[in-house]
């Protein structure tokens, strides 16, 4: 099955799926990626009893609270047994035999057989209300694991941190099932296809920008909306 960085690209623009996933055009890295990237190895060190080199001195004290207030609110109600666990190539931060999940206040959140698959999630901005269903789909159908859960870490520490549990019934997970097996086909019947073949993501789209895309100059209908 497709992976869900690979699922999500492709879903949102095929054209940008292609640069990175068929021309291998590397993906410089950003302030997004490097914060989040940061978060999670300090994570997973600190859930190991690691510790964790930081390359970032302006990150340390930041992430050293959250690391705190992570454990104090959610660390002591997990039972891991998995951290930093590849599943058909997508990374999912914590496999965890957790009874129970707990929001930020402490509040415990049940979970089906105890066991749920937990992303952790840095915030930059405000928290988003409502997360999109099919990440934590991908993670449930990949680990056979009916629950899943995001832990938001808000980099403004005046902010608490947030814990929003999911649970899949089976027709769901059949519906995104039937999504990332339709993404699957449409890609193996692109295999060997130039550029153009490849659709782009509908013009006007926010992310469709020589800001936003880091396939800009390659990409022709980039140059032609530019």
């Amino acid at each position: 099955m497709i992976s869900w960085s690979a699922y999500e690209q492709f879903a949102l623009c095929e054209r940008q799926y292609y640069y990175q996933r068929v021309e291998k055009i590397p993906r410089p890295s950003n302030e997004y990626l490097e914060i989040g990237s940061a978060y999670h190895a300090a994570i997973a060190a600190r859930l190991r009893g690691e510790k964790f080199l930081q390359v970032r001195p302006d990150l340390v004290e930041e992430i050293r609270h959250n690391l705190d207030r992570l454990q104090t609110f959610v660390f002591p109600h997990l039972r891991i047994q998995a951290v930093e666990q590849w599943f058909d190539s997508d990374k999912i931060d914590l496999l965890s035999g957790t009874i129970p999940v707990v929001d930020y206040r402490g509040q415990a959140v049940g979970c089906d057989e105890g066991r749920c698959v937990i992303d952790f999630k840095v915030l930059f901005k405000k928290r988003k209300m409502e997360r999109n269903r099919g990440q934590p789909a991908h993670y449930c159908l990949t680990t056979g694991i009916r629950w899943a859960a995001f832990v938001e870490i808000p980099r403004d520490l005046s902010e608490p941190i947030f814990t929003t549990v999911m649970g899949f019934q089976q027709w769901e997970l059949d519906h995104w099932r039937e999504r990332f097996e339709e993404a699957d086909k449409r890609i193996l019947e692109l295999r060997g296809k130039p550029a153009e073949d490849y659709g782009l993501v509908r013009q006007g789209h926010p992310l469709c920008s020589s800001k936003w895309c880091f396939a800009w100059d390659q990409c022709p209908g980039g140059k032609i909306r530019g």
